[in-house]
């Protein structure tokens, strides 16, 4: 008798079938999660590489800003040093170029404008190994400048009034020090540190005390190594730069004209400055050689005086590192000047007026001085640096 096997392999070809297509079905799923998984690995990863090529570019502003703050400047500081050059077609310095060795890698490109205010861009650019097309990110900062003289009278240590009656008009902050006012008035807000300590503020005072302040200072540096030698007549004339290499001393200074520049680099005695109407002076003294010690010395006679018929802008200072004393001498009478020497211990020596702004190391006033704040060199006196004013993202070039 013969056995019907007929429906045995229709079923068979059934679940062969079935087993085909169950395994091409599963095959395609596995297939399709892992090309998920990969193409999911790859936008991961390039978001990752997304949010570190920002960072990249933050590190291009962090030079760019570094670069610009490198010097001591008054105006435009000269950009053209430390590998940095000026593109006259595109009107800006760079692109300077870093490449990254951490772990995301990438590079960044710099420029900075040739125009104030400065304005530093940087680019970054990204690779990551799943992707072909580099990412591209630009940051850009615009910048405004810092002044040196935000506050009336600033030292970097202690302010002490030991004269009889001595009155100081401005405020008056101290980053690392304290205010002893024994025998004066502060008519001002006194701010120091959170370690530093007051007395005596209540007496005639206008403002607070408030013990949260710090600034950075940042040190005075060489405007240049070589320049005219100083006339021996005393009279300067406009737009030069005076050199002196060593110890200088005069009776007066007289200057007759704009942008004049003294350069000393050892200690300066003079009795008097006279500065015409319209004319101006920059002096500089001091050196960068920290294993010396430079001082100034004005006044020397009853009834001298520094710059008197003029404003305090129209006199600057600026002391540099070993610069670390500055002396106004009793019977110097009258001073107007705008003092920048944050390693210098100023003294006023005797009954003067000093009318302007002084940034030092410290203050001591004594006889019955009096101190007065020109608030014009709020924004108006010599940038010390530059700070960022706005930040944005745009589209990279």
């Amino acid at each position: 008798m013969k056995v019907p096997i007929r429906k045995n392999a229709e079923a068979g070809a059934v679940i062969l079938t079935t087993t085909i297509c169950t395994f091409a079905l599963m095959s395609f799923l596995v297939v399709g999660y892992l090309w998920m998984m990969m193409e999911q690995n790859k936008a991961t990863d390039r978001s990752q590489h997304w949010n570190a090529a920002l960072a990249v570019a933050e590190a291009g502003i962090d030079e760019g800003m570094a670069h610009i703050n490198w010097g001591f400047g008054t105006n435009l500081v000269n950009l053209a040093t430390n590998g940095w050059m000026l593109d006259v077609e595109r009107n800006c310095y760079g692109p300077t170029v870093r490449t990254l060795s951490n772990d995301v890698g990438g590079s960044y490109s710099v420029i900075i404008s040739n125009t104030l205010p400065l304005v530093v861009i940087s680019t970054a650019t990204v690779f990551d190994n799943m992707n072909s097309t580099p990412i591209k990110r630009a940051v850009e900062v615009t910048t405004k400048p810092v002044y040196a003289f935000p506050y009336g009278l600033t030292t970097i240590t202690n302010v002490v009034l030991a004269g009889n009656n001595v009155a100081i008009t401005s405020s008056v902050a101290s980053v690392n020090g304290s205010i002893y006012a024994q025998n004066g008035n502060i008519y001002g807000p006194v701010l120091t540190g959170p370690n530093g300590i007051e007395t005596n503020h209540s007496q005639g005072s206008a403002g607070n005390w408030t013990n949260n302040f710090y600034e950075s200072f940042p040190d005075v540096q060489p405007p240049y190594t070589f320049g005219t030698t100083p006339p021996t007549n005393g009279i300067f004339l406009a737009n030069q730069k005076f050199y002196f290499n060593g110890n200088y001393s005069a009776g007066t200074i007289n200057v007759a004209g704009t942008n004049v520049v003294l350069y000393v680099t050892g200690n300066i005695s003079v009795n008097s400055i006279i500065i015409a109407s319209g004319a101006s002076l920059t002096l500089y003294v001091g050196s960068d050689d920290t294993s010396t010690t430079t001082s100034a010395t004005f006044g020397g006679n009853s009834g001298d005086k520094i710059n008197y018929s003029g404003t305090p802008e129209q006199f600057s200072y600026f002391g540099l590192p070993n610069n670390t004393s500055i002396t106004l001498k009793n019977g110097l009478q009258d001073v107007n000047a705008a003092i920048y020497a944050p390693e210098a211990a100023f003294t006023q020596d005797g009954n003067q007026s000093f009318y302007g702004a002084l940034l030092a190391y410290s203050y001591t006033a004594k006889g019955n001085s009096t101190y007065k704040y020109d608030t014009n060199l709020v924004n108006n006196g010599w940038a010390i640096g530059y700070t960022v004013a706005s930040w944005k993202e745009i589209p990279p070039p």
